[in-house]
């Protein structure tokens, strides 16, 4: 199901009874996963797409409530939230862009400010007070995901997917990945790869 988060936000989330929704929807901005789902939750995502108008809005709505109460697994971190540049008139957009299209690659500070047309010390600094997190851990953060998703999604080895994510070497990533996920890449794979 997609939908606008105002549908949400504007409706109800200023109730205090709405706490639990609010925390969903403020965690649903890293992606969340459910396990273990119950089938009437499964039943009721079915029955949203089904209807139309203000009967689609309540079930919706119905559907978050049960969802806002069932353990779920929070699937990115902080260092993936969108950058929250418009003081800087979106300077660092261009940046950003390019973190993400060449996050397999080597990328140097220095390399990467200059880009912003600032110094070293000057974008380290403006990037995490933009983004709340340095510059090399949203690398790290981000080279991160998408070996989480190689791990799941692939059938490459652990050292294919370090060197494809844009580690230098594997224990580099082993640390890296460990520290953020809790678990090493090869637990991961075991245990989120379907079979």
């Amino acid at each position: 199901l997609q939908f606008p988060p105002q549908v949400v936000n504007d409706i109800l989330l200023g109730l205090p009874e709405c706490g639990s929704l609010r925390r969903l929807m403020q965690q649903s901005a890293l992606g969340v996963k459910f396990s273990d789902v119950p089938t009437q939750i499964e039943s009721a995502m079915h029955g949203v797409g089904a209807r139309r108008g203000i009967d689609q809005i309540f079930r919706l709505l119905s559907l978050l409530d049960r969802l806002s109460e069932t353990p779920c697994e929070t699937l990115s971190t902080t260092g993936y939230r969108p950058l929250n540049d418009q003081k800087g008139g979106g300077r660092l957009e261009f940046v950003y862009q390019h973190i993400h299209k060449h996050f397999n690659r080597t990328l140097r500070l220095a390399d990467v400010a200059k880009l912003a047309g600032m110094t070293p010390t000057s974008f380290s600094r403006y990037f995490k007070q933009v983004s709340g997190v340095s510059f090399i851990d949203h690398l790290t953060a981000l080279r991160v995901q998408m070996a989480t998703e190689r791990l799941i999604h692939t059938r490459q080895t652990i050292a294919e997917i370090a060197y494809a994510c844009g580690f230098n070497n594997l224990s580099n990533f082993n640390r890296a990945f460990t520290n953020r996920k809790q678990m090493t890449p090869g637990e991961y794979r075991r245990r989120y790869q379907p079979q």
